[in-house]
């Protein structure tokens, strides 16, 4: 039986008839300049990626469409790319664009080791076990953040708020380096508001953004008012990771003003797993952590 090997090289050809040397030189010739295209496609997209990573890393969490025209390339092709990039862990694509998704560190063991009572030690004890030794995190003006600024005295955590109540439990307790926003003042949680706050926040990135809300349904995530749901908006666009502190009145509630799609959030905190609430996580891809008993959560 004859061979159906592939001929390597002339000496095979050679002892072939005329016609059939001639048309297996033509399939080597074809298989060799498909490989040759394919390989210069594959280079080709991975220094497009590359592109990408280092425009993402240098102005933060850049839209979609301004990405495209910086890089010159087509909003379906970018897209594309960012599903890539996603999948290898190497960015995450938020609502407004994309960021780098860097590896979340161990957790900080001089901050696991400050749980305290009262009624959200837990929600604490959840949220400390997410944040890495000397990570930057966002807390805003909600009271699990509150309680969770009360837990970082003496970590080496980097806090960016726009909480008054915040910044001073955290100047009290000296804890690690924390930066206030500016903005209007609020007097309902006595947080800062408004353009100024929100144009601030475009100047920083923080591993973890812990945002507090009052509705939590399939649509998403929501809070009673818009000038404090604008800055969330911002603070979330501004993370790599979007932790959501949410208890059990908040869920399957709409609130007022809804901040952000459940697709746009990477975990969820409550103090007790609704069925709901774990089927919507299962259905988004959210990380779902309960301080409760309730259904199983994966």
């Amino acid at each position: 039986m004859t061979s159906l090997r592939r001929p390597q090289d002339a000496a095979d050809i050679h002892h072939l008839d005329q016609g059939r040397r001639t048309q297996i030189a033509d399939i080597v010739r074809r298989q060799s300049q498909g490989e040759s295209t394919g390989s210069a496609r594959r280079a080709a997209a991975e220094e497009r990626r590359e592109r990408i990573v280092s425009a993402v890393r240098g102005r933060g969490n850049v839209p979609v469409s301004d990405l495209a025209d910086v890089l010159g390339i087509s909003e379906p092709t970018l897209l594309r790319d960012l599903s890539v990039l996603e999948r290898t862990n190497v960015l995450r694509r938020t609502s407004a664009g994309a960021v780098v998704a860097g590896p979340c560190p161990a957790p900080s063991s001089s901050i696991g080791r400050k749980r305290r009572g009262g009624p959200y030690a837990d929600f604490v004890c959840l949220c400390t076990d997410l944040i890495g030794e000397e990570q930057t995190i966002f807390l805003d003006s909600g009271r699990a953040s509150h309680a969770l600024a009360e837990a970082l005295g003496g970590s080496r955590v980097s806090v960016l708020t726009n909480a008054l109540g915040v910044a001073e439990v955290l100047a009290e307790r000296q804890a690690a380096h924390h930066v206030l926003l500016g903005g209007e003042l609020c007097p309902t949680g006595r947080a800062l508001v408004g353009p100024v706050a929100a144009a601030t926040l475009a100047r920083f990135t923080v591993d973890i953004a812990f945002i507090t809300v009052s509705g939590v349904t399939s649509h998403g995530i929501s809070v009673p008012a818009t000038a404090d749901g604008h800055v969330k908006q911002a603070a979330m666009g501004r993370a790599r990771r979007v932790v959501v502190a949410a208890e059990a009145p908040a869920i399957g509630r709409d609130a007022f003003f809804g901040i952000a799609g459940l697709e746009d959030v990477d975990d969820i905190v409550c103090d007790l797993p609704q069925p709901d609430l774990v089927r919507w996580c299962r259905a988004h891809d959210v990380r779902l952590h309960s301080t409760g008993r309730g259904p199983e959560v994966s």
